[in-house]
């Protein structure tokens, strides 16, 4: 998913060709990390399809690698159950 009307993409991070939002990379260093309700998710795979690192894996439920995951967000804004946060 790349962030579509974006006036400035100088403000956002590419990772393998998609625009990310930096603010939550920069929060990984006070060991921030996306969840997942396994309550809430219904296995889609929105959230792996658009992961710019492909940390996001689905077989029944999402499960995120926590060593790969930058925490861009890109899967928290495209989860339709809103299953994923920071």
């Amino acid at each position: 998913m790349q962030i579509k009307n974006l006036k400035n993409k100088n403000n956002f991070l590419k990772v393998k060709d998609k625009y990310v939002n930096p603010i939550p990379v920069a929060k990984r260093l006070s060991n921030m990390a996306v969840t997942i309700d396994e309550g809430k998710c219904t296995g889609c795979g929105s959230c792996a399809e658009v992961c710019p690192v492909e940390a996001i894996k689905v077989s029944d439920k999402a499960k995120v690698d926590e060593d790969t995951c930058i925490d861009c967000g890109t899967c928290v804004d495209e989860c339709p159950e809103e299953a994923i946060t920071l």
